[in-house]
């Protein structure tokens, strides 16, 4: 597991992450930066609203009926 990936899970205070692996990677770098800018201390109290954001952000983009070519 990569430093990144373990700091999202630990800020977030959960176990995994939605999605698959290059999911994951994407958003535990999207969390690095958001506690980087807004800190550990927002993210930790909006963890339900960010992993629900990030949800919807992945079904939009990432949907495989739109990106046929999309490999995960």
């Amino acid at each position: 597991m990569n430093i990144e990936l373990e700091h999202a899970l630990n800020v977030l205070g959960v176990k995994e992450l939605p999605g698959t692996a290059l999911h994951s990677d994407l958003f535990a770098k999207w969390i690095k930066k958001l506690s980087e800018e807004k800190g550990e201390t927002y993210v930790r109290q909006q963890n339900e609203r960010l992993i629900f954001q990030w949800q919807n952000i992945v079904k939009e983009f990432f949907d495989e009926h739109r990106y046929e070519g999309y490999q995960s």
